[in-house]
């Protein structure tokens, strides 16, 4: 059977199952993490927490930008703009969480027993799920 990120221990030390996220961390905790040992957060986490940084900005020139005279020709845009820089961010922190959970899975399956060809066929097929969904 095929682990699943509730079912196993988190492949970071560092982090706990369940719904908690990046997104509750500290901006320093996240750091800490990311230059730890461990390999969650990696790459495609925070990749994914530094395009949220980038959409936030974007909402924020946005939000600047809203009930200015100069720019009252652009209002439509502004609050288009507004609202899809801060669903990005949303959406891309929980990208973050994806990211994590789906090589926390693969984590696990590297670390089933391998010593019976049983074993090793129970592995390959947890490796093989999990690879996919990374």
């Amino acid at each position: 059977m095929t682990p699943s990120w509730y079912d196993v221990a988190p492949y970071n030390s560092g982090m706990s199952n369940g719904p908690a996220g990046f997104r509750d961390l500290t901006l320093a905790a996240f750091v800490d993490q990311l230059a730890s040992a461990e390999p969650v957060p990696g790459g495609g986490s925070a990749s994914a927490v530094a395009a949220s940084l980038g959409a936030g900005l974007v909402a924020m020139v946005a939000t600047l930008s809203e009930g200015r005279p100069k720019y009252a020709g652009y209002a439509s845009t502004h609050t288009t703009a507004g609202n899809v820089g801060r669903a990005l961010a949303t959406r891309l922190l929980e990208l973050a969480d994806e990211d994590a959970a789906a090589y926390a899975v693969f984590g696990a399956a590297l670390r089933m027993p391998k010593a019976t060809e049983a074993e090793q066929g129970a592995r390959r097929e947890a490796l093989h799920v999990a690879a996919r969904t990374a």
